[in-house]
């Protein structure tokens, strides 16, 4: 096993400098068992990883980045994309590891094309500001002009929720706020 961690190494180093991982609780000590220092020669080297990790622990490492399919399964496979190679690591019978690598570059690009796609639905959600009222006056109008005074950070969505009845209640938008909740013009607030 320790022949793939080595390959990524010295095909990343010639290649672009970056891999992408599906990372598997249940296959990731064996495989690093077989090459103990490979991340400190991976950071050695300057390569940086984006791992996709499927199962609890991997820890945080210099020029890595990790987000989470799920924390609480394993998956049978550890995937490794690098150059125009992809490396599949499964347990056969007996728990035996099982290696298989492809050096194609259309199937490489292919599967860093889904993974980027992947990487990229995993994103942390961020939460770019909280608007809140209670008082007297209508609450809606107050807060979606809080709202839309939130859109100049950047952030493409909104949400709304508020308490009536003893009941939470919400909605939240895909959009800016302006977008899902415009603001009426003036003639409209006229004749209202």
């Amino acid at each position: 096993m320790r022949f793939v961690l080595e390959d990524v190494l010295e095909t990343c180093a010639a290649d672009g400098k970056a891999y992408s991982a599906y990372s598997s609780a249940d296959l990731r000590g064996i495989l690093y068992k077989s090459f103990p220092n490979f991340t400190k020669e991976r950071i050695r080297r300057k390569i940086s990883v984006r791992v996709a990790a499927i199962g609890s622990g991997g820890g945080d490492a210099e020029l890595a980045e990790r987000r989470w399919l799920s924390k609480q399964e394993g998956a049978p496979t550890y995937v490794l994309i690098y150059g125009t190679k992809v490396a599949s690591i499964s347990l056969g019978q007996g728990s035996q590891p099982q290696v298989v690598i492809t050096d194609d570059a259309a199937l490489a690009r292919t599967q860093q094309l889904i993974f980027d796609h992947v990487w990229e639905f995993l994103k942390p959600l961020i939460c770019c500001g909280i608007v809140g009222y209670i008082g007297k006056r209508s609450a809606l109008p107050i807060l979606l002009d809080g709202l839309r005074a939130l859109e100049y950070r950047g952030y493409d969505s909104a949400g709304l929720a508020f308490h009536d009845d003893g009941k939470l209640h919400g909605h939240q938008g895909g959009l800016a706020a302006s977008t899902v909740w415009p603001k009426p013009s003036r003639s409209s607030r006229q004749k209202a």
